[in-house]
């Protein structure tokens, strides 16, 4: 896929801002005592029963689990993750059979793997996706019935819960990475109630060189100076030289027959790398809850124009802040956008810069697995999906750029969707053209008659919302109101332009009204006719953020109109509100509204009125 997106790094927010604490390199012991210690820590964070093995890397915790199981036949799985996930799998001679994913929750649908099993499946993994699983309850029953394995990947999940129970004590076996809510030394690690089988891939692992302490700095300075990024531009531009240009396409084109031969990968954990996991899992409880609070914070003020992933039995430590738009926006788009506006948005990996993973259905290295089902819901989510930052160490700052920057996001999209509406609607029939962009006129002076009953207008000074060709300024015109002064704005160019010939004694401005170019209480009146009529899936969010910049800018009042909510005969282009919806939207403005529905079927008006109007 393509990969030359230009990558801002100045003051740039990073997917996961490590939170470590202030200490050297040359701190750190290097007693092989770490890693008991260690291993015996997240133990107790699992509940304290089985055995629990630390592991160089998460990846190597799952190669060994399939080395040592020696599994023929296929495993049932899902695709929505980074390939790296299934890496492992490849070299153990198992099929990958792809199953779709639940369209809310992102992971395993249940559904799906009850009707995908057969005589040849061995396993089931189910991956936590951002720290989000199944119906994991479902699934161990499925798999003891069937006599099969399931196996949790909680490489985005340690700490995550399920029905008050920890995601990777439900399979027979799970695997760790301890690279997203800890850092600076990598590491993974495997679990599981059978003793016997961890024992044995434990005497097997003490034959694997040590993880070098090369690797272990190179990963430890890496992180220190992913922790300033955005605060500190001299550790931005540092990172950019040493990390970025060099390993920015590092998981690209792997070939995972051999990638576990490899000896910077083939190796066994060190005492120097758990000494340093070891110090930040003492407070990895404290983090996981900031980690939450803050990947909250963003899900509040974003859900109206953002899908999040769903969790209705469990709370996920949000590893990876995963959403796409309501609206099928693709994610290149997206996160191009996002990081020219120094947001580091992520697709499915972590990967230096920006890297958009092909579907498996179309990837080289997966072509030849299996798929139960069309896959439907995972091909229309996959080319939409995308991480947003996040980090127990984000800062409300962060946190505050990130929703407006996908606000911003959003409205220039509505834009966009709004100019080529018109241009195929309105600017391509010359019939528009001359009625002002209505379809007849008298609908369109009925309207106009309505909004501008708000009060008398003499000498008052207007804006003119969307204007259109001006036609409002010429209806006010046409009924004797001489204003003190008229000024329309409009998203479109073209039609700027004609509205400008037409209109040449007054102020027709190219603007979004979202720009911000009005200070407060600047016009006495705001008019707005048809501009919540275009029906987007961030329909209220749009338009209660317009009703209070017009809000901000009035003096005295707002009048705008909508199309009225109807059983039938619904133009599915179009918006329809309901009365109480508006006003429960409205009211959150100001209480001083009135909603008219007297002059016309399936419209109505709104006057919204600030204080001083009565005095």
């Amino acid at each position: 896929m393509d990969n030359n997106i230009k990558y801002n790094t100045a003051r740039s927010i990073p997917i996961n801002r490590p939170d470590i604490p202030n200490l050297s390199f040359e701190k750190y012991s290097r007693g092989n005592d770490n890693i008991h210690d260690f291993e015996q820590g997240v133990l107790r964070e699992l509940g304290g029963k089985g055995e629990f093995l630390m592991t160089s890397s998460g990846k190597m915790s799952l190669y060994l689990l399939f080395r040592e199981l020696n599994l023929k036949g296929n495993i049932i799985t899902a695709p929505l993750t980074c390939t790296m996930a299934f890496a492992p799998i490849i070299p153990s001679g198992l099929q990958l059979k792809f199953v779709d994913i639940d369209p809310f929750t992102f992971v395993l649908d249940e559904k799906e793997v009850e009707i995908a099993i057969d005589e040849n499946t061995k396993a089931i993994l189910a991956v936590h996706l951002g720290g989000f699983s199944a119906d994991l309850i479902k699934l161990r029953k499925l798999a003891d019935e069937n006599n099969i394995l399931l196996i949790e990947d909680c490489a985005q999940a340690f700490g995550s819960t399920y029905c008050d129970k920890k995601l990777g004590t439900f399979g027979h076996y799970s695997c760790f990475s301890f690279a997203k809510n800890m850092w600076l030394a990598g590491g993974g690690g495997l679990y599981s109630e059978n003793t016997t089988v961890i024992s044995t891939i434990r005497s097997y692992q003490k034959t694997l060189p040590e993880v070098t302490e090369n690797l272990i700095k190179y990963r430890f300075e890496r992180d220190t100076l992913e922790s300033k990024r955005g605060i500190d531009i001299e550790a931005d531009q540092e990172y950019y030289n040493k990390f970025y240009l060099t390993a920015k396409n590092a998981n690209i084109g792997i070939d995972y027959t051999t990638y576990f031969e490899k000896p910077d990968v083939k190796s066994r954990p060190s005492g120097l790398q758990a000494a340093i996991l070891l110090e930040q899992l003492k407070n990895i409880d404290k983090r996981n809850h900031k980690r939450i609070c803050n990947a909250n914070s963003v899900i509040n003020e974003l859900q109206e124009v953002l899908q999040f992933q769903l969790f209705k039995d469990g709370q996920s430590t949000y590893s990876k802040l995963y959403c796409m738009f309501k609206e099928p926006i693709p994610n290149k788009k997206v996160i191009q956008e996002l990081v020219e506006m120094g947001i580091d948005a992520k697709h499915l990996t972590k990967s230096h810069g920006i890297h958009l993973q092909e579907r498996f259905d179309i990837h080289p290295n997966f072509q030849e697995f299996k798929t139960s089902g069309i896959l439907n819901q995972y091909k229309k989510v996959h080319d939409r999906i995308f991480a947003l930052p996040i980090s127990s160490a984000s800062t409300q700052n962060e946190i505050r750029h990130i929703v407006s920057s996908i606000k911003i996001f959003a409205m220039r999209h509505w834009k966009e969707k709004a100019i080529n509406h018109f241009n195929k609607e309105h600017l391509a029939k010359e019939e528009n053209r001359s009625a002002g962009m209505w379809p007849n006129k008298e609908g369109q002076q009925i309207r106009f008659k309505a909004l501008a009953e708000i009060a008398p207008l003499d000498g008052c000074s207007v804006l003119d919302v969307g204007c259109g060709l001006g036609d409002f300024y010429y209806f006010l015109r046409e009924n004797n109101i001489v204003l003190k002064s008229y000024t329309g704005i409009e998203i479109h160019p073209e039609i700027v332009r004609l509205a400008k010939e037409k209109n040449p004694e007054v102020d027709i401005l190219h603007l979004d009204i979202l720009e911000n170019q009005f200070s407060d209480n600047q016009f006495d009146y705001t008019f707005a006719s048809g501009l919540f009529n275009f029906a987007i899936d961030d329909w209220f969010a749009r338009t209660e953020t317009i009703l209070q910049e017009l809000f901000r800018i009035s003096k005295y009042g707002v009048s705008v109109n909508f199309l009225r909510w109807r059983d039938a005969d619904m133009n599915p282009v179009s918006a329809y509100v309901k009365f109480e919806e508006l006003a429960k939207l409205i009211g959150i403005l100001t209480n001083n509204f009135c909603l008219r529905a007297d002059y016309k079927k399936n419209d109505f008006t709104v006057y919204i009125l600030k204080r001083q109007l009565n005095g």
